[in-house]
């Protein structure tokens, strides 16, 4: 198969590929921080520290690092967030365009590279939770290495090489540091090599990983720690949902659709044109195996350990596009139209996914959230600007996490569903006043309150009994000694001006 030697060509893609990664993200891209995991990046920014979760475990090391760097020079958290996000999809699209044109040629490796920038799940990761982009850099970039290590005639410190890197790149999503053993394994397989080099790449890859997991470590305490660490997250993250952690056949059912659904939706685009491809399927038996030592490690990964969002299929659905690579760069006439016509369904389909568990992966969800936040946000600003108030957030659109970023000074107290109240000021969590089974407010403030926007009923009998007033997304109710309301269970009482 041919190879792209040229500097000036690498370039060019490199730059064609960048050019359009940003053009179709940073126009769409939210002007606030979008998930919880986003204000847990925007803290580790100035504090890396996975145990305060700066950010959530089991810490991404390698990500933080890289936005410590642009946080260096970008003020602005979410537009540093945005701007990794758009170097994880170019360096993933990059590395794909590379595998592409090394295992089928050039013309495949390209159409690779363009669907996995149009693919929908892509997308939505790139502008949402711009860490999972790098999954598909370390999917396709261990794929990449490996491949070439693959070779038979490859010198022994291309293996090595490929294992060093590797575990280095997992620092950006530690969990690939398992996924990658398939294809270790495949290479080791394909060179025939003995069991002592076999030990000598095993301990490579250690080894770079140990780059990002000693610091880690460290920083939390220890390896005990860190391991304790783990287990709790893993425990309280899956065990809705994974079989593995006890949970009910439907959640399980559940996480198994949306494995199959998030990894399709992308494929949907060009599937329609494999009747109509010319490959010569007996020809890549080698390369299509490899694919498949790619993908389905990480899609039972998915679909029975965890995959909760969209995006988090990212290390799988780089391989999907390079299946679709082969077959639209193998059609006998007009692949140029063909590529056109999946990227324009590929388009559409993220911006009117259909219903269901594939609506998720759309841009109406980044959309109506983004709303939420800057309705949330400018109310917050508006409805504080004139004195002191007292913030009480309920089941609302927007996470406590991210409003405690924006508001680091101002006290909230979060009503979890079950009607078990805590206090939150910026990274300091405390424990609210409660006399008599009433939680206790201080007088003479504005009480707000960001509620579910679902929770009509709620919010109609606060304004129709305990005299709150609409403000977009929020409700609120002037200063003053004022009576008790109750939200999912607890009652709210406010004590006379200067008592307490």
């Amino acid at each position: 198969m041919a190879r792209p030697r040229s500097l000036r060509r690498e370039a060019t893609a490199a730059a064609l590929i960048l050019s359009a990664v940003f053009l179709t993200r940073w126009p769409l891209a939210p002007k606030y921080l979008f998930f919880f995991d986003s204000a847990n990046f925007a803290y580790a920014m100035e504090h890396f520290d996975p145990a305060e979760q700066r950010p959530q475990p089991p810490g991404y090391p390698l990500f933080v690092w890289l936005t410590q760097l642009l946080h260096a020079v970008i003020p602005n958290s979410q537009h540093v967030l945005v701007l990794s996000g758009i170097i994880g999809t170019a360096l993933a699209a990059w590395c794909l365009w590379r595998l592409g044109a090394e295992m089928f040629g050039n013309r495949a490796g390209c159409a690779a590279a363009a669907l996995l920038i149009g693919n929908p799940v892509m997308w939505f990761g790139g502008l949402t939770n711009e860490v999972r982009t790098f999954l598909a850099v370390c999917g396709c970039g261990m794929a990449l290495l490996f491949w070439r290590a693959s070779q038979p005639e490859a010198p022994p410190r291309r293996l090595y090489l490929a294992c060093v890197l590797s575990g280095m790149m997992a620092g950006f999503r530690p969990e690939t540091l398992l996924l990658v053993l398939p294809l270790l394994a495949a290479a080791l397989f394909r060179r025939k090599e003995p069991v002592l080099r076999a030990a000598a790449a095993l301990t490579a890859l250690g080894a770079g990983a140990a780059v990002w997991l000693v610091p880690t470590v460290l920083r939390v305490g220890g390896p005990s720690a860190y391991a304790s660490l783990l287990l709790d997250y893993s425990r309280a993250q899956f065990h809705q949902s994974s079989p593995l952690f006890g949970a009910h056949t439907q959640g399980a059912l559940r996480m198994f659709k949306s494995a199959v659904i998030w990894n399709g939706l992308g494929a949907i685009v060009w599937l329609w044109f494999v009747p109509l491809a010319g490959v010569r399927w007996k020809s890549i038996r080698a390369q299509a195996s490899f694919i498949a030592l790619w993908f389905v490690p990480g899609f039972l990964f998915q679909a029975v350990v965890h995959v909760a969002d969209p995006d988090q299929t990212l290390f799988t659905v780089p391989a999907l596009c390079l299946a679709g690579g082969v077959v639209l760069a193998s059609a006998r006439a007009g692949a140029k139209w063909r590529m056109a016509g999946a990227l324009a369904i590929g388009a559409f389909l993220f911006f009117r996914p259909p219903h269901g568990i594939a609506a998720a992966a759309g841009y109406d969800v980044v959309r109506w959230s983004s709303a939420q936040m800057a309705q949330t946000l400018d109310g917050l600003k508006k409805l504080t600007a004139d004195g002191p108030a007292e913030v009480i957030l309920a089941g609302q659109a927007v996470s406590w996490r991210q409003l405690a970023y924006y508001f680091p000074t101002q006290p909230m107290l979060v009503v979890e569903s079950d009607g078990t109240v805590w206090g939150v000021e910026g990274t300091r969590r405390f424990v609210p006043v409660l006399r008599n089974g009433d939680y206790v407010l201080p007088g003479g403030l504005r009480t707000v309150i960001a509620l579910d926007p679902t929770a009509t009923t709620t919010r109609m009998l606060l304004e129709n009994q305990s005299d709150f007033q609409s403000h977009g997304n929020l409700i609120y109710r002037a200063r003053g000694y004022d009576g008790g309301f109750q939200i999912a269970g607890a009652r709210f009482v406010t004590a006379p001006p200067g008592k307490l």
